[in-house]
């Protein structure tokens, strides 16, 4: 195929026509990743089930931050249930604030998960929980916003927990 200009010219040109396409549409959205499907804000009372993934189904700038897209934002209070493991940030017993996260394995042998694919949880004042090694059930109220601390961003989902649960196997 390589010797035969004829059968390869269309071909380029079909994949220089393509991209051009693909990247006047990311332009038209820059905060619309390839393939990402906009949140819908539930309607009810029922908590939005959402894994951690799809909850941050949009590629994120850690370094710069302000790319977190609209419908994401729009779930500012929205009363969420996620599934994950807990990384605990503040004690090994009685734990009032820890991460979320997809999963153990890859967090601490592999490639840590994404900035969007966490979301650190926050018991109410005066309650606590106990470190459970195994996945967990999280219900509680979405804060969709940039924290910082010492100019980095650490977290962009904050849930307030009604309830932390085990998840049922």
């Amino acid at each position: 195929m390589r010797n035969s200009p004829e059968r390869v010219g269309p071909i380029l040109e079909r994949i220089r026509v393509a991209e051009a396409n693909l990247g006047a549409a990311i332009q038209g959205d820059q905060n619309l990743s390839v393939g990402r499907t906009a949140h819908a804000k539930p309607e009810g009372d029922l908590p939005m089930q959402v894994t951690l993934q799809n909850l941050g189904n949009f590629d994120y700038d850690a370094d710069n931050g302000g790319n977190i897209p609209d419908d994401v934002k729009a779930l500012e209070g929205v009363t969420v249930k996620l599934r994950g493991f807990m990384l605990p940030l503040d004690e090994s017993t009685k734990i009032t604030r820890f991460v979320l996260v997809p999963d153990l394995f890859a967090c601490c042998f592999g490639q840590p998960p994404q900035l969007q694919h966490t979301a650190v949880v926050l018991c109410p004042d005066g309650k606590a929980v106990s470190y459970y090694p195994d996945e967990i059930d999280i219900v509680g109220t979405l804060s969709v916003r940039e924290i910082k601390e010492d100019g980095f961003i650490i977290s962009i989902f904050n849930v307030t927990a009604q309830s932390v649960k085990p998840a049922p196997k």
